[in-house]
């Protein structure tokens, strides 16, 4: 099933922006395309706080430290990438 991962932080301006749009694709994607987030270099408190405040209800994993976006070569949120297309 392809899916779309999202890396994003509650402190984050442009992620603050672009979540609502993402859970917009994942209301759109139904039973056709899987959205995870990933909360990157935030507290889990923070970001499930503001993932509840959002109303975000796709499922989110916790990277804390940041080893996600770092293995990705990346320094920078957002960040989305779609795999298994």
């Amino acid at each position: 099933m392809p899916t779309v991962i999202n890396l994003w932080a509650s402190w984050c301006g442009p992620c603050r922006d672009g979540l609502p749009h993402v859970q917009q694709l994942a209301d759109a994607g139904g039973d056709r395309l899987r959205v995870l987030g990933v909360v990157s270099l935030d507290t889990l408190e923070r970001g499930a706080s503001y993932a509840e405040d959002a109303g975000v209800t796709f499922p989110s994993a916790f990277d804390g430290d940041g080893e996600v976006l770092s293995s990705l070569g990346l320094n920078n949120l957002p960040y989305s990438l779609l795999i298994g297309c």
